[in-house]
């Protein structure tokens, strides 16, 4: 295994208690806790030991699987998903491979506190696209990326398509992003705007967002249109009295009622495939309408592709995809940074930086 000359024992470092936890009544903000001298982890014979630098928070990461599941005195749950470091040691699986590992010692696999505002976020709406959404065909068909990964996306387990995809066509593809001045929004906005992904195939884009950030999408994002959820809170009422068709898609980054607006007849259209990250479907709502308009609605939870990232990775290459960032914290103000994140009032992502 390669390593760096000197590794020390201890690092700063913020974690939860250690659980599990109840899934309702998952851990707060306020209960992380700052370490200046945690324990620095062994890896395995297959793990990377990267030196972090800066790390993406997300919105209601403290709710997923890994945290609530997690029971490990000596590991506790790390928030920080998204992360930009030097590499400290490889794996000693890899040393015996033709190649080598990878990535080698002193490799900064990025370079900016910006760039940690990409990944996690960026292969969401990847995956609400390509895996979920109706969108393979078009980026199929009009693209100039090697579509390989996008045509696998969209499979089912039995490797059928799972979702009635939409065909390349003349007029614009119609989309509506909920919270779309978010950090998965803004990397939702700039997917659909790449010409590498979609080719000729034009959209139209709406989004909810706080009047804060109208100006913010419209000018820097070129958003067609905005819904100001602070004074049109109803996705329906406001399609209805600005005469808007329904689209084709809708990617919902907030849940809750928003969700269930989504699938008003005045929103999305019948057949339409309706995609959420937030939350899912709640029972009392009912059918929503979604046999009989023959609409596809699904929740996920993404799962880490490396192929995904380096396609991700060709557009930053390209300047089609780059991150946005709210604010910088130091690591010690950690919990101030979440409760930054879950009060959804921020512009891209949120950082935390280690110095």
């Amino acid at each position: 295994m390669a390593d760096q000359e000197h590794i020390p024992p201890f690092m700063p470092a913020v974690h939860l208690p250690p659980g599990p936890y109840d899934p309702s009544s998952p851990p707060l903000a306020s209960s992380l806790i700052y370490d200046p001298k945690f324990p620095t982890p062994r890896p395995n014979p297959s793990q990377y030991l990267i030196k972090v630098l800066s790390t993406a928070l997300c919105r209601d990461e403290l709710t997923w699987p890994e945290v609530i599941s997690n029971h490990r005195a000596y590991q506790p749950p790390i928030p920080g998903y998204d992360v930009c470091g030097t590499i400290l040691s490889t794996p000693s699986d890899d040393e015996h491979t033709y190649d080598g590992p990878k990535f080698k010692v002193g490799d900064e696999n990025v370079t900016s506190v910006e760039a940690a505002s990409i990944p996690l976020s960026a292969i969401t709406a990847w995956q609400a696209f390509f895996a979920h959404g109706n969108l393979k065909h078009i980026a199929d068909k009009c693209g100039h990326l090697d579509s390989e990964v996008v045509r696998d996306d969209c499979m089912d387990e039995n490797g059928k398509e799972g979702v009635k995809q939409l065909h390349p066509r003349s007029e614009p593809v119609r989309v509506l992003i909920t919270n779309a001045s978010g950090g998965v929004g803004v990397q939702a906005l700039q997917l659909l705007r790449s010409n590498t992904l979609f080719g000729d195939q034009k959209f139209w884009i709406c989004g909810t967002c706080s009047s804060r950030n109208a100006a913010f999408l419209k000018d820097t994002l070129h958003i067609d249109e905005v819904i100001d959820y602070t004074v049109n809170p109803d996705l329906s009422e406001a399609f209805k009295s600005k005469g808007w068709d329904p689209v084709d898609f809708v990617f919902d980054c907030i849940g809750g009622q928003s969700l269930k607006q989504a699938h008003s007849p005045a929103v999305i259209c019948d057949n339409g495939s309706i995609v959420s990250v937030a939350h899912p479907l709640k029972k009392e709502w009912g059918d929503l309408g979604i046999e009989k308009r023959g609409l596809s609605s699904r929740y996920f939870i993404i799962e880490l592709n490396g192929k995904q990232l380096e396609k991700i990775g060709t557009l930053v290459e390209k300047g089609e995809v780059r991150g946005f960032v709210d604010r910088v914290f130091e690591l010690h103000r950690a919990r101030e940074a979440m409760e930054l994140v879950e009060s959804k009032r921020v512009r891209g992502k949120v950082i935390l930086k280690v110095n």
